[in-house]
């Protein structure tokens, strides 16, 4: 799954929907933000879950989840991590039985007697489907704010633009960005200013 789409980048800029000078510029930068971010973050937000829905409910029990090293987690099995520890609210959801722009809104710990209830995931929307599903995650939706902006600095740094260095300060419907000495900054590795790279959550080896 990719980190943003065109239509959502585009709302988070306060782009309208109707207007299209952007769109080209913006999804050439998409491909490239996506592998970006999935690096930064060592990929540890795209899995895939195994589960089940019910219909016209927010409720994913959750059976087994798996990331691109294999199986993390098996409800069967109480040891190693937890649901929680692997998942975070926020992440987009995409598959069958689930609505389209779904996210995690809560996960709800194991249950029951001897924890023998699966652990479930409250859902953003409600389920157009009962039965078995497998469900694939993305990066959380409140990174998306970022990601639109380090998008927005790609188009705006990109060689055939001239550049303006003159602000400190620029606003473009609610997006909002000010200058500093850290702002102009560029990490060595993935090529993006600072403060686009410290806004992702650091993971170590585990998963």
């Amino acid at each position: 799954m990719k980190c943003i789409t065109l239509e959502i980048c585009k709302t988070l800029l306060g782009i309208s929907e109707d207007v299209s000078t952007y769109d080209d510029a913006i999804e050439s930068k998409i491909n490239y933000i996506d592998v970006t971010v999935k690096r930064i973050t060592k990929n540890k937000f795209n899995m895939q879950i195994v589960g089940a829905t019910t219909i016209n409910t927010k409720t994913l029990s959750v059976y087994s989840i798996y990331s691109y090293a294999g199986q993390i987690y098996d409800s069967c099995e109480r040891s190693g991590f937890t649901v929680s520890d692997i998942l975070s609210v926020g992440q987009q959801l995409e598959g069958s039985g689930i609505a389209s722009g779904s996210y995690i809104k809560d996960i709800i710990a194991e249950t029951g007697f001897l924890n023998t209830v699966n652990p479930r995931i409250e859902l953003s929307a409600n389920a157009t489907a009962t039965g078995q599903t497998s469900i694939m995650t993305g990066i959380p939706i409140d990174l998306q704010q970022v990601i639109a902006k380090g998008i927005w600095w790609l188009m705006q740094n990109d060689s055939t633009i001239i550049k303006d260095e003159n602000w400190t300060s620029r606003s473009m419907g609610p997006l909002s960005i000010s200058r500093s000495d850290s702002d102009s900054k560029i990490d060595m590795i993935s090529g993006m200013p600072l403060w686009f790279v410290k806004a992702f959550p650091r993971f170590q080896g585990a998963y």
